[in-house]
């Protein structure tokens, strides 16, 4: 969660609100998968109760399955782990979320730079979202990887090869107007706006949303 005043959390989430924001992106940062420390399961239900909007929770956590069950997870509400952790304790995570998809829970995994989604195909079947990070995941405000945009778009194109092509991808990580508006050209569904295209200091972030939305949808 990228807000200006972290000591009112309720009132940040209000104006989210009011712009029409149809996600909530939380970040869970443990100091261990990524050297950052955010919030705990405790501060994201607190979220989760004051506001009317999904949930899309990006857990950067080398062990998410206990974070994943402390949730008070809602119909439509996202929850992401990282290809990147541990195998059994990714294989454990992914089961548990297998298990909320009938409460409308959508199933997300996160790609940092450096890994293909080659690397998911056998989870494929039960993924709703991709989440493919343009930059390398941890402290926001980083340039994103040179050439990386065309990652996502060649993502859209190998999973409607595989006949996915239900599967959302999203984006995260120094998603400026510009890049937003030529990947949502490209196919790319949801854009996780930060310090580049939202919550630019200095700025409106009423107009900041205006101007985004408008750039992703012509």
């Amino acid at each position: 969660m990228c807000v200006d005043n972290l000591l009112d959390l309720q009132s940040e989430i209000k104006t989210l609100e009011d712009i029409g924001i149809d996600y909530l992106h939380l970040d869970a940062m443990d100091g261990h998968f990524v050297n950052n420390i955010t919030f705990g399961p405790d501060i994201f239900n607190a979220v989760q109760k004051c506001s009317s909007i999904p949930c899309d929770y990006h857990l950067m956590l080398d062990n998410p399955l206990p974070f994943i069950q402390r949730l008070d997870l809602n119909n439509n509400d996202i929850v992401t782990i990282h290809a990147e952790i541990d195998s059994q304790r990714f294989e454990e995570a992914f089961e548990y979320l297998k298990t909320l998809k009938k409460r409308g829970v959508k199933i997300g995994v996160a790609i940092n730079p450096g890994t293909s989604i080659e690397s998911l195909v056998k989870y494929l079947d039960d993924i709703d979202v991709i989440l493919v990070m343009l930059i390398n995941p941890g402290f926001a405000g980083q340039p994103i990887i040179d050439g990386i945009l065309q990652k996502p778009v060649y993502i859209r194109k190998y999973l409607d090869s595989l006949n996915h092509k239900k599967i959302m991808i999203s984006v995260d990580g120094g998603v400026s107007v510009e890049r937003a508006k030529y990947l949502s050209k490209n196919g790319i569904d949801m854009f996780v706006g930060g310090t580049s295209g939202l919550f630019i200091k200095n700025s409106d972030l009423k107009k900041n949303a205006e101007i985004l939305r408008k750039n992703i949808n012509n």
